[in-house]
């Protein structure tokens, strides 16, 4: 699903994922998609990562 987002756009200039620091593999993922991290955040105050991919 990642990719097909990524591909197309669907009308938005970026796609983020929100990972917990602990899940190596979800990062992975993220970054096989192209996304590049960005910053720790806070979600539900919970601490995540931010990734980030500039859609075209």
């Amino acid at each position: 699903m990642g990719q097909r987002l990524r591909d197309r756009g669907h009308g938005f200039d970026r796609l983020i994922s929100l990972i917990h620091p602990n899940n190596r593999a979800s990062m992975r993922v993220a970054e096989k998609l192209g996304a590049r991290y960005e910053r720790d955040v806070e979600v539900a105050g919970r601490p995540a990562r931010l990734y980030a991919t500039v859609l075209a």
